[in-house]
């Protein structure tokens, strides 16, 4: 936090990113990646802390006798918020069969996953935190965060994204897009009529002979 006292009133804030006593990036306060920085509220906020945003920051302040600066501001960032990945962001899943969703989850060291979840988006908009029980829905673990759907039918069609949490804070994988095609039923009726089409074929090929 900066306070800021002037006389005349200040008329700008400027915030700068030092990387050497001679190399300064000015920042540019984009309401996205960085806020503050206004002459009601001086200080920056810096959304979203990564460890790229490690090092050191100084402020200046400009009034109509000229421009002052603050002291060098050291930033630290320890640990990191949690990766997610995922190896597809579409399935198309048999009628009957299981989905295998395929996620993997890491983090630093000292800063380690403590949670992991799996929401999906239903057809209507609405979106729900999966209840893994071991039978419908399998894995969403820590060790196992891939996620296995058993028995698919098209209500399971939809969007779905692995949520990581540690103590940094959560972060989300790409969204996966499930469908369901075909049928084990349809599948399985086309395997009897080729099985009634072939002993038809082939009795009458006896009765010829």
């Amino acid at each position: 936090m900066v306070n800021v006292t002037a006389s005349p009133a200040i008329t700008s804030v400027l915030w700068q990113r030092m990387y050497t006593n001679t190399t300064r990036e000015n920042i540019t306060v984009d309401r996205i990646n960085y806020g503050g920085s206004l002459v009601s509220s001086p200080s920056l906020v810096i959304y979203n802390v990564d460890s790229i945003d490690a090092g050191s920051y100084i402020c200046r302040i400009t009034n109509s006798l000229g421009t002052s600066e603050s002291g060098i501001i050291d930033l630290t960032v320890r640990g990191n918020i949690p990766s997610v990945a995922i190896n597809s962001s579409a399935y198309d899943v048999i009628l009957g069969s299981s989905a295998v969703l395929q996620a993997s989850v890491s983090a630093s060291t000292g800063w380690e996953v403590t949670t992991v979840y799996w929401k999906r988006t239903m057809s209507s908009g609405a979106v729900i935190t999966l209840d893994v029980d071991g039978d419908k829905y399998e894995g969403g673990t820590i060790s196992s965060p891939t996620l296995i759907i058993n028995n698919v039918n098209s209500e399971d069609e939809g969007n779905y994204v692995c949520y990581a949490v540690n103590s940094i804070g959560i972060s989300e994988s790409g969204t996966i897009t499930l469908s369901v095609i075909g049928s084990k039923y349809l599948t399985s009726m086309s395997q009897v009529f080729y099985l009634m089409s072939h002993i038809y074929i082939t009795i009458a090929a006896k009765r010829s002979t």
